[in-house]
């Protein structure tokens, strides 16, 4: 039975999905695979939770994609799978294989040099994982960074761009925070200033238009023409496209009444444990999102 922990996480290394994957490219290349078809491509007899397990970390890793009803390898896998190790577009895949998972990105900056002992303590007490979660992912931890330590000086920094060559422009500049691909703000924000922490990176003060702030890393931040943000700013959103639907019996309908209003969540009647894991997911994005919302004068 597969080691549980917490569902944000990947349950195996980098080594060890992309030995996985590299087994469904052999025998699928692009091929949409159901969760049954590509837990047999990755080397498993049946769907098992062991099989699941594996299948969830290379969506995590970003090495297979949804595609259709399906799953496929991805374009940054592929990458990986058939470029030199001394190329540029290997490096860059595997650096934002491993940027894409928080808590390894964060690891490998806070505790790069810490005992496999420490990092499952830090785990249990700081990051709410259980002892066997703690061992599993300290063993991911330990392998993905064995992998990088022949690369380390090219994949573990973050991409130079504009903001990296020019720090001492960049207060007063608009930028945009964009994070695992999402990005996170609705309107570019103003740079106060700047900070280097403790962990090594730089982050960046920002202000939105309402005076309020907050620190973002640096590495995840891309510079707006001034121009270019206030012609978005400035243009008007489309208008909402609604598609009636006809009442399904294979979808459910809940609603939660808020004091600002209803909240609502359509979702299929039935779920694969894999949809429930990738929904998991979305959810924890989504407390994100909805943290940021708050509003801290009315609660006053």
């Amino acid at each position: 039975m597969a080691e549980t922990l917490s569902p944000r996480y990947p349950g195996a290394s980098l080594p060890e999905s992309i030995s996985r994957v590299k087994r469904v490219w052999d025998a699928e290349e692009r091929t949409s695979l159901t969760p049954e078809r590509l837990a047999a491509a990755m080397g498993f007899d049946t769907l098992s939770g062991t099989a699941r397990t594996h299948i969830s970390a290379a969506k995590k890793y970003g090495l297979v994609v949804k595609s259709g009803n399906g799953w496929k390898v991805s374009d940054r896998a592929i990458q990986i799978l058939l470029k030199p190790n001394s190329s540029p577009e290997y490096r860059d895949a595997i650096r934002e294989a491993v940027y894409g998972v928080d808590l390894l990105q964060s690891l490998l900056s806070t505790h790069g040099k810490a005992t496999k002992e420490t990092i499952e303590s830090h785990l249990v007490t700081e990051e709410n994982f259980t002892r066997s979660g703690a061992r599993t992912f300290s063993k991911a931890f330990f392998e993905t960074k064995e992998l990088l330590a022949s690369h380390e000086s090219a994949i573990l920094s973050p991409p130079t761009d504009e903001l990296t060559e020019h720090k001492n422009g960049v207060v007063g500049a608009s930028v945009q925070w964009t994070s695992q691909g999402i990005m996170q703000f609705q309107k570019p924000r103003k740079v106060k200033s700047l900070q280097e922490h403790n962990d090594g990176q730089t982050y960046l003060e920002v202000e939105d238009e309402n005076g309020e702030t907050g620190w973002i890393p640096m590495a995840e931040a891309t510079v707006v023409e001034e121009d270019a943000s206030e012609r978005e700013a400035e243009r008007p959103l489309p208008a909402p496209k609604i598609t009636p639907q006809k009442p399904s019996a294979n979808m459910r309908q809940d609603v939660y009444d808020l004091d600002e209003g209803p909240v609502e969540l359509k979702r299929p009647a039935k779920l694969s444990r894999a949809s429930f894991e990738e929904l998991s997911d979305w959810f924890d994005l989504l407390k994100r999102k909805l943290e940021r919302s708050i509003d801290e004068q009315s609660e006053e």
